[in-house]
């Protein structure tokens, strides 16, 4: 017998055209279930459908504590180990790989889930679908999912779908079932859809495509109300939002630790008596330290141009997340940064640290470590109130308020180590070449025609040029580290000059004039 509703949508269906689908489908439904009940079954897709949400993320949305299992869930997002499994490595194995990861390291996980289930389900529950369901005997229902049956189970108990037969696979058989699809776990557990009568209600003409052939009214539906919030999404994880509101994970590699902290590292590092790798690394945790306060202002600066600028350049993420917090725990990941990075430095290093700011009588043990963090994070504190007046001053006076703000991003670590005048130089040059973009944009000019990597150039050249003049040649030209340096530039500088001023690609600069692009 051909299925009586195939209720399947269109790819090249219209939103409208979607809706009148459903709409048409939700109908067929009521239909089928007022029909004849002549023993048939109602097969019921869980997540999605009676379930308005993933159950499988509301599970791990219990993992505790928040501020280990959000980052960890997010670089699994990253990594994507499933792919190794191929094009269906996805859904065959994502849920099952961090439910294993989750439960092996927070198996109380359990227990956190079970105490919230039922509050979960009576909150996402369908009730459209709920209210038609309620004219079927619960015994007559059998729910089908590919999610993990004892997450369900918790999840209905109490309620009159604790009667229905739930058929979905354990930690054991999941990988396994989501290859061979439902027909064949409800054929292990000798069920067989009658094709005369059955009726089934899903989300997914996909996931189900089998027990949709197999079924009478095989009916599909995508319910609006329905909830794709990820486990842990609004949790705060260092950097997410540089990496996925404000800007792109590949701007906040390419663009913030392969330029920016890079640039910062090498400058801190080329010159000093005490270069090692520790000191690279002690830099690099100071300047994550940075980064996780900084990203409080580019927060600030996106809700504070939503409030108050006539076309606000915001990204389609920064509406998802609009209650996304990052005060306190910015700081609190901040400060062990901080503590990280000075730890990683060695004694000569810390003892540099500690003479310049006279506080070498505090020794190398706890408290002159502790005071070279309190010194660090009075320059964090500086950035956040130097980013604060940028983002609340009108406008036109955003210009001036460039300076200060990206002077302490790139010379604030001369507050613990000491700067080579060649290297001042090129952070210097650095702060024009940004600073050229924001100022060309907000005076109306075209900044695709700024190719800031050669105005950095040209600043640092000029630089060079002119502590040569002052100074002499010798200490100035006469040291490898100033034609590393210079060779740096260049070799940024040429791909950028190549792509802006001659090939002129469409310009995507932001807020801050900080290039997305040609890096």
């Amino acid at each position: 017998m051909t299925n009586e509703f195939p209720g399947k949508l269109g790819s090249g269906q219209t939103s409208a055209s979607a809706r009148d689908q459903n709409g048409s489908n939700f109908d067929a439904l009521q239909r089928a279930v007022a029909g004849e009940n002549d023993g048939r079954t109602v097969f019921v897709d869980f997540d999605h459908t009676l379930l308005l949400a993933n159950s499988s993320e509301k599970f791990l949305d219990s993992a505790r504590p928040r501020i280990i299992f959000a980052p960890l869930l997010k670089l699994l997002g990253a990594l994507q180990p499933w792919r190794i499994a191929g094009s269906n490595g996805k859904f065959v194995w994502r849920e099952l790989i961090r439910f294993m990861i989750v439960l092996l390291l927070a198996p109380w996980t359990l227990i956190l889930f079970k105490n919230r289930a039922r509050r979960v389900f009576a909150s996402h529950l369908n009730h459209r679908l709920d209210d038609v369901l309620k004219t079927v005997d619960p015994k007559q229902i059998i729910i089908v999912s590919f999610g993990f049956r004892f997450v369900i189970e918790a999840m209905i108990k109490g309620t009159r779908y604790e009667q229905a037969r739930v058929i979905a696979p354990s930690l054991l058989d999941m990988a396994r079932y989501r290859r061979l699809g439902k027909i064949k776990m409800l054929a292990d557990l000798g069920i067989e859809p009658d094709p005369t009568r059955d009726i089934l209600v899903t989300d997914s003409a996909e996931d189900d495509a089998d027990l949709l052939a197999q079924t009478r009214f095989p009916i599909v539906i995508q319910w609006p109300e329905n909830d794709t919030t990820g486990a842990l999404e609004g949790a705060y994880v260092p950097l997410f939002y540089t990496a996925k509101i404000k800007r792109t994970p590949s701007f906040l590699i390419k663009q913030v630790f392969l330029e920016e902290v890079l640039l910062v590292i090498v400058a801190f590092s080329v010159f000093a008596s005490a270069f090692s790798l520790s000191l690279m690394v002690g830099i690099g945790a100071l300047m994550t330290a940075f980064l996780l306060v900084y990203e409080v202002g580019y927060a600030e600066n996106d809700r504070v141009g939503f409030h108050t600028e006539e076309n606000p350049k915001l990204t389609k993420n920064f509406f998802r997340f609009r209650g996304y917090q990052l005060e306190p725990y910015a700081w609190i990941w901040a400060t062990l940064a901080s503590i990280i990075g000075i730890w990683a430095f060695d004694d000569a290093t810390n003892l540099v640290a500690l003479d310049r700011l006279h506080l070498s009588g505090l020794g190398m043990g706890v408290l002159g470590h502790a005071a070279l963090v309190m010194v660090w994070m009075g320059v964090l504190a500086a950035s956040r109130i130097s980013f604060y007046v940028f983002n609340h001053v009108p406008l036109r006076a955003r210009v001036f308020a460039y300076f200060p703000l990206h002077t302490i991003k790139y010379f604030g670590l001369a507050a613990l180590l000491p700067l080579h005048f060649v290297c001042f130089a090129l952070l210097a040059a650095q702060i024009v070449r940004t600073w050229s973009i924001y100022a060309v944009r907000r005076s109306g000019g075209d900044v695709d025609f700024v190719a800031s990597q050669s105005v950095r150039l040209f600043i640092f050249i000029l630089m060079i040029v002119l502590l040569t003049a002052a100074i002499g040649p010798g200490p100035v030209l006469g040291i490898w580290q100033t034609w590393v340096l210079i060779a740096f530039c260049i070799a940024r500088a040429a791909p950028e000059a190549w792509k802006k001023l001659i090939r002129r690609p469409n310009s995507d600069d932001n807020d801050l004039g900080e290039p997305q692009h040609g890096l």
